[in-house]
């Protein structure tokens, strides 16, 4: 009988490209989204999406 020798690690810890994490999170925060929408009213995201927009234009007018 032969035994697995896991020193190298093993199939589910190779390298990864650095986009990996970045894929991850974004996976994650979009399933948050996903479950916000199904319990949260309406008028929330109109209130959320304002305030995306504010922060965007403050990081638009501090890089110039």
């Amino acid at each position: 009988m032969e035994y697995y020798d896991a020193g190298d690690g093993g199939f589910f810890m190779r390298r990864r490209g650095p986009l990996c994490g970045l894929i991850g999170c974004l996976m994650i925060v979009l399933g948050v989204l996903i479950v916000f929408a199904m319990v949260l009213p309406p008028g929330f995201w109109w209130f959320i999406i304002g305030v995306a927009l504010i922060a965007v234009g403050f990081c638009c007018a501090n890089r110039r």
